[in-house]
């Protein structure tokens, strides 16, 4: 499953409550519906850790607010062998999901911000100068995003 990942919490939770939801209507298929009711009960049921820092990370009083989207590019963009990307492959999985085309320093304020615990602590700088990576602080964060884009899509 896309959702966990490699960690099997969120594929446990998945199947956990797509079962049980089926079953609430003594069906024995698990079809769209109870994958996302599913979806919404993991996301109810994860770490409140993980659910206090996305909160952080993407409120605003702006309507026009990027925080989501660039969220949403960091948990989709392609990573390295260590769990890694840059800000190159951030910015250009935000432009392909806000299908407008943006620069590099349309991002980097929220990516700094990002890497600071009023953002929720959501990413680790890893690197200086050209060679600046990011990462997720907390690992289990980048699937938690995941079963949220697949919530409010």
């Amino acid at each position: 499953m896309n959702f966990s990942s490699g960690f099997p919490h969120y594929t446990h939770l998945l199947c956990k409550y797509s079962i049980k939801n089926a079953l609430d209507k003594e069906s024995t298929e698990v079809k769209a519906e109870e994958l996302n009711a599913a979806i919404n009960q993991s996301i109810e049921n994860s770490n409140e850790q993980l659910r206090e820092s996305y909160s952080k990370a993407i409120i605003s009083s702006s309507q026009n607010s990027q925080w989501k989207p660039v969220l949403h590019a960091c948990a989709t963009c392609p990573s390295d062998e260590f769990d890694s990307f840059t800000t190159t492959d951030i910015l250009n999985q935000f432009n392909t999901i806000t299908g407008k085309y943006s620069i590099r320093e349309n991002i980097t304020h929220n990516l700094g911000k990002l890497c600071q615990e009023e953002r929720g602590l959501i990413l680790e700088k890893i690197g200086t100068g050209k060679n600046i990576r990011y990462k997720f602080y907390n690992p289990m964060m980048k699937p938690f995003i995941l079963l949220n884009i697949a919530k409010d899509a």
